[in-house]
């Protein structure tokens, strides 16, 4: 029978484990004396026995390691160095090489202290002293190399074992039976692993935990590497020399290299030394007792044979080998020596409460700080199975470092299966994304954890992969936290990377074999190439990673792409082959010739590739090009003179020792991509995608940073004022980069469409893309479309003449995907890139969908909480066959807003215009207003509306005036007295209506509520009653009427102002005043758009009317006009200007002072 571990989770439900009586087995309880139990309630009862016995206080979500095996009676002991094993013939073959060691044998070569501290060669030998120290003159010495006692594990024995975490406690007692396994704790690093003919099943063993800590003391070691072999896979050996945990290491010094295990902690390693291999010697390994004292560190019997390359107390700070012992902090005690001088200080002394709570820091910050994870809502076997195949199947060959020939679930580190998990589970179709989120920050949790209670963790290549796995996800996912977690583990894993030395020449398991063993087969060599292949692609992964976050979110890189000196990733056929042939084994030797540096150098110096390149290669030059470019845009702001237009498509400067500009280089790689041999994968996209949003990146340095923080993204008002003005000058002032600019993000929009793989990247890169559209439409002008031209240009993913031939001379042109940009709005743009957001899978898109969202356009929030859209198309005075026309054309172009009320008489044909244009209902928000003749029967004026529109409810229902008319037989609308006036109800109190509004409000018929026309005397009053706030206030509004004093009113009440009229309505003199008309040559647009930019920019709804499709279109323009340009309009009424468009005559004062107030002579007599 083969053994194995299988971890048993603890909970509150499911209280049985299942063995299956097939195979005999053997439990190891970790709490308990280690024995053998042959039933089901053996196993239970023990374990339940052992939980009472030892109480011990384990974490929330522990597991508890249980091991199956056949490991029988340890009879057989070594006569020489006392191991013990299970098998005799095992022991034979192990006392065999001792009988071969000859006593004349010459020693291995050492290096003396002062050499080794140096890196230097020593031609010394422990007898005789070295040359370079004899010159030097200093004393040549050598450390003990001297076989350390075996510590004994006799389970008699009391007290803390003295041994090194790295050595083997082995010695026994010849009558030695049961052997006693220290407690230990698997945090879910070994996985089970069954063997073939075992047919073992284990379920879930719950039992209730005390989740209180008594008494708080370090928890034990979990994956304890004492027991990986001295002489592991490839004989390497464990020391704290600078070659396993420092910066740098000789290439000749390849005796210094550690154990590094490229393998899942519980897969059977290839046995390159049987001999010495604890799996296949059956010798059983105990971890030494848990201590709160530091254990010394005892030379392992196989160190005699090495060669130290740092000595022990080495001053460098890097060179650090961590212990089971580094969480455990013992305070000295403090011997008050001489009576303390605090003369002198310019501070208050530490008083008992400050010390107090110094004193609860450190104990809150020593208790458990997750709570307990209710484990039953865990994910099922099937579950998980899905989204590690949707794993492979969306996502691997983005961030391909593992190898899917060799991968076996049962082999995994679980802490990998749970962050490949929750990375498959995000493109689940059946609603799991919650659920990834879950497991992902259970695996952040639980590495965190192993990091902090075992930092040799940091160093095990499984976890390291599924640290990256996890903060690649917490990146992408859409959570703030696991965002900014993905940022501060970057560091960590690129310093990992670094001490492991995954992207510089020094640990090569093919060297090793080859220099220890003259006669390795073709299959070592095959699977030791294969092992550091797969070291280097985890290199690779983090390097990307760093990379990526440098190229997407504009955040610096830690690599230094000076220190990265390795191959490049080989073929994913030569990597994957279930089977090696010679020819494929030559190309995977050769494929490590394809160095990073020489590729690199060739760009830029000669300017084209040395080697080929694979799918991953490329993508790794592609993104280190881009990051030189990176560089050279921060320098830019630094040595680069003032802005100044350019012909040149690459603006950025380089070194002079740059013989190619990496910008054009990566132009030339993206080309060159077309050509390969390779099918399509995101990877090959990513090269391509890389260089259109260079383009967009680096034409302009600054340009996507300015366009964020235009829309919001950070800063001030004043910085998202700067942000806008910096966009609307660059685009004025050089609109050949403009469209250039504008054809790149509609390339690689187009790109993103033809091949779509779902990658995390393509969310930042459509936003982006989203974002550029947004900009150069808001902020600039038409860039030359509306020029004559003989052809119509059509951008698509690939280049072309005509596309070239745009960009220098403009005329009509349209974007793939996106539309013709002649009827182009930003509004439209925003929704376009915000479906294209909606539809991908990961949550980073979603939250960049909201930011387009809140573009489309700059919308309002209403006092009920709902947004409403800030331009709205106004349809009174439109005339009848007109209003349809116009309705229907506003809703294709963007809008989203229709004004419409009973009174206007052509609501039936907005809603016929509604019906055919195809928008969603709930896309659209609708306004209406009660008309005068129905003040005492709200509902029923309601009700006409609803059947006109064809709807069921509205958006919002106005007042439309604090006026009631008494309907007559002269006209159900406009009723009239016999003398020809309006048949006015004076005496009618406004606060019925109000009433009536209340009740239709409650019904949800109507979703807002609000008033029209309404001055501040008649607000005050109708306060007195109200229980609504009313949502709007819909008044004329214009740069002559601004009303400042009812806009601050409504505003001190959460009530927002509306302005119709905003253009001043037919023949209006606003168009032709010099300080409008100068205003709008100013910003290169026309007197509209500064007249609805006004409206916008100080917090106003603003309802353009207009049946004419062109200025439809252009009335959705909305700029950005500078504080001193809004105090011209601000001013303009009280300057002399105040002047009203629109004033009936009801005969009837409305409160306002330049209408019927004191003085005006068309008030009516008393």
């Amino acid at each position: 029978m083969s053994k194995a571990s299988v971890p048993i989770y603890f909970s509150t439900s499911a209280p049985a484990l299942v063995l299956n009586n097939t195979c005999q087995t053997e439990l190891r309880l970790c709490f308990l004396p280690q024995k053998q139990f042959k039933t089901r309630a053996e196993t239970y009862s023990a374990l339940k026995n052992a939980q009472e016995k030892n109480n011990h206080s384990l974490a929330p979500g522990m597991i508890v390691g249980v091991s199956l095996g056949n490991a029988g009676d340890v009879r057989y002991e070594c006569p020489i160095c006392k191991k013990r094993f299970v098998r005799s013939d095992v022991m034979a073959r192990h006392t065999a090489i001792h009988e071969q060691e000859s006593t004349a044998k010459k020693p291995r070569k050492v290096s003396c202290i002062s050499c080794a501290t140096l890196k230097v060669r020593c031609d010394g030998r422990p007898d005789s002293p070295c040359t370079r120290c004899q010159t030097s003159k200093l004393a040549c010495m050598y450390r003990n190399l001297k076989k350390a006692p075996l510590a004994s594990c006799d389970p008699s024995r009391s007290g803390t074992s003295s041994a090194s975490p790295t050595a083997v406690d082995s010695v026994a007692t010849s009558n030695f039976e049961e052997p006693f396994s220290a407690p230990r704790i698997d945090y879910g690093l070994t996985p089970p692993v069954h063997g073939a003919n075992s047919s073992v099943q284990t379920s879930a063993v719950y039992q209730t935990l005390d989740d209180s800590f008594t008494g708080f003391s370090p928890l034990p070691v979990s994956y304890d590497f004492s027991s990986l072999p001295l002489e592991s896979l490839y004989g390497f050996v464990m020391d704290s020399s600078d070659s396993y945990l420092g910066w740098g290491m000789d290439n000749n010094e390849t005796d210094h290299m550690n154990t590094l295990n490229t393998h899942a902690p519980n897969s059977p390693p290839a046995n390159w030394f049987p001999t010495n291999s604890f799996e296949s010697a059956g010798f059983i390994m105990q971890a030494p007792e848990y201590s709160r004292e530091p254990i010394p560190v005892a030379p392992a019997p196989s160190q005699s044979c090495a060669r130290d390359s740092q000595p022990a107390d080495s001053p460098w700070p890097h060179v650090y080998k961590p212990n089971t012992a580094d969480s455990q902090l013992d305070l000295p005690s403090v011997l008050q020596r001489s009576r303390p001088a605090l003369h002198g200080t310019h501070f208050d002394r530490v008083g008992d409460s400050t010390r107090e709570a110094i004193l609860s820091l450190i104990s809150i910050s020593h208790q458990p700080h997750w709570p307990v994870v209710d484990v039953a809502a865990f994910p099922s076997t099937q579950t998980l199975s899905v989204c590690i195949n949707l794993y492979f199947q969306h996502f691997h060959e983005t961030l391909p470092i593992l190898r899917r020939s060799t991968f076996r679930v049962a082999e995994t580190a679980p802490v990998l299966l749970l962050a490949m998990a929750a990375i498959g589970a995000m493109y689940s179709t059946d609603g799991l994304s919650g659920l990834a989120v879950a497991m992902n920050e259970l695996a952040r949790r639980s590495i965190s954890f192993m990091r902090e209670n075992d930092r040799r963790i940091m160093f095990d290549t499984s976890i390291i992969k599924a640290w990256l796995l996890q903060s690649v996800f917490g990146l992408f996912c859409g959570s703030r936290m696991l965002y900014q977690h993905a940022e501060i583990s970057r560091g960590g894993l690129v310093t990992a990377a670094r001490r492991m030395h995954l992207l510089r020449p020094s640990l090569s398991f093919v060297e090793e074999i080859e220099r220890r063993r003259v006669t390795a087969t073709s299959e070592e060599l095959r699977q030791a190439r294969a092992d550091d292949e797969e070291r280097r692609r985890l290199g690779w992964g983090i390097y990307l990673y760093d990379m990526q976050i440098s190229c997407l979110l504009n955040i610096a890189p830690l690599f230094a792409v000076g220190e990265v000196n390795m191959p490049l990733p080989s073929s994913e056929e030569i990597w994957n082959a279930p089977t090696f042939s010679s020819s494929l084994e030559s190309e995977l030797v050769l494929s490590n010739y394809s160095n990073f540096r020489v590729v690199m150098s060739s760009l830029i110096v000669d300017g084209k590739l040395s080697q080929p390149l694979n799918p991953f290669g490329f993508s790794l030059v592609a993104h280190t090009l881009y990051r030189l470019c990176t560089d050279a845009c921060e320098h830019h702001w630094i040595t680069s003179e003032p802005w100044a237009l350019t012909d040149s498509q690459y603006r950025l400067d380089f070194s002079s020792n740059f013989k190619h500009n990496p910008q054009e280089l990566l132009d030339q790689l993206s080309a060159s991509c077309y050509s390969l041999s390779y099918m399509p994968n995101s990877l090959i996209v990513s090269v391509s995608a890389l260089s259109h949003h260079g383009h967009i990146q680096f034409t302009w340095p600054g340009f996507l940073h300015n366009i964020k923080v235009a829309a919001g993204k950070s800063g001030t008002e004043r910085s998202k004022a700067d942000a806008r003005l910096w966009l609307s000058t660059r685009i004025s002032e050089d609109q050949r980069n403009a469209r250039s600019i504008l054809v790149h993000a509609g390339q690689l929009s187009a790109l993103l469409m033809r091949f779509t793989y779902d990658t995390p990247s393509e969310s930042v890169w459509i936003f982006d893309a989203g974002l550029t559209f947004w900009a150069i439409i808001k902020f600039g002008n038409d860039l030359g479309s509306s020029l004559a031209a003989q052809t119509r240009t059509t951008v698509t993913w690939s280049g072309s003449n005509e596309v070239d031939g745009w960009i220098q001379n403009g005329g009509p042109v349209s974007f793939q995907g996106i539309g013709d940009l002649s009827e182009l709005s930003a509004p439209r743009v925003l929704s376009v890139f915000s479906e294209r957001l909606e539809n991908m899978p990961w949550g980073i898109a979603d939250r960049f969908r909201h930011v387009l969202v809140n573009l489309i356009p700059d919308q309002f929030k209403l006092n009920t909480g709902a947004s409403i859209p800030s331009i709205g198309l106004g349809t009174w005075q439109a005339k009848p066959g007109e209003v349809g026309n116009a309705v229907l054309h506003a809703l294709k172009s963007g809008y989203k807003h229709l004004d419409c009320a009973l009174i206007y008489q052509n609501e039936k044909e907005v809603g016929d215009a509604i019906k055919c244009s195809g928008v969603p209902r709930k896309d659209i928000f609708i306004t209406s207003k009660v008309w005068n003749t129905h003040q005492n029967c709200v509902a029923e004026g309601l009700k006409q509306s609803l059947e006109a529109l064809q709807t069921d409810y509205l958006d919002l229902y106005l007042i439309h005036w604090p006026v009631r008319l008494v309907p007559s037989d002269t006209s159900a609308l406009f009723p009239t007295n016999e003398d020809g006036s309006r048949s006015v109800d004076s005496s009618w109190n406004q606060q019925d209506t109000w009433r009536q509004m209340e009740e239709v409000y409650k019904s949800g018929k109507v979703k807002a509520i609000g008033i029209s026309n309404w001055s501040i005397p008649y607000l005050e009053h109708l306060s007195k009653t109200w229980t609504v706030v009313p949502a709007v206030n819909q008044v004329e509004l214009h740069p002559y009427n601004s009303q400042h004093q009812l806009k601050k009113w409504c505003e001190d009440r959460g009530i927002l102002l509306q302005a119709y009229c905003p253009l001043g309505s037919t023949s209006s003199p606003l168009f032709a005043d010099p300080q409008i008309v100068d205003m709008a040559a100013k910003y290169k647009v026309t007197p509209a758009t500064i007249l609805i930019s006004y409206q916008i920019n100080r917090g106003c709804i603003v309802l353009p009317k207009s049946v004419t499709p062109s200025r439809i279109e252009e009335n959705l323009k909305v700029i950005h006009i500078a504080r001193e340009d809004m105090d011209i309009l601000e001013s303009m009424a009280s300057d002399g200007k105040q002047q009203r468009v629109n004033t009936p005559l009801w005969g009837h004062d409305l409160g306002f002072d330049d209408w019927y107030g004191p003085g005006n002579k068309n008030a009516p007599k008393k």
